[in-house]
């Protein structure tokens, strides 16, 4: 596995990130916590924006299947996961999201849903 990399936005400041692209391929593999992972930034915090970004690449889960309910990333091809005051504007999605690893299942109480927090559009979850 490659060294890993980390882009969070969290500011309350009113960071921008503006004219952006990556053409690289991004992979999750899951440990314990589940993470947010996205073609231009994981996770956003407070009133940032990003602007006229474009990601090229795959955002992929690439650990193995498994049928543990606690996993459950946040993915997309632009920000994993944003709260309200963020946001994103003019932004293109011309890679692709590979989550063919993630699995729902399960039966009455023992239900879960890995791809619950995927999107192959800009946002993967987005909180109050």
């Amino acid at each position: 596995m490659a060294d890993r990399k980390r882009l969070d936005l969290k500011t309350n400041g009113g960071a921008v990130i503006r004219d952006s692209q990556n053409y690289g391929s991004i992979d999750f593999y899951w440990a314990d916590v589940n993470e947010s992972i996205g073609g231009i930034v994981g996770q956003m915090v407070g009133s940032s924006s990003i602007i006229t970004c474009t990601n090229y690449g795959t955002i992929r889960y690439a650990s193995a299947k498994s049928d543990n309910k606690e996993i459950a990333p946040c993915m997309a091809q632009i920000v994993g996961s944003r709260n309200s005051p963020s946001s994103l504007n003019s932004n293109s999605c011309q890679g692709s999201v590979d989550s063919s690893n993630l699995q729902s299942g399960g039966i009455l109480w023992w239900a879960y849903d890995q791809k619950a927090y995927v999107s192959s559009g800009e946002c993967g979850r987005l909180t109050d």
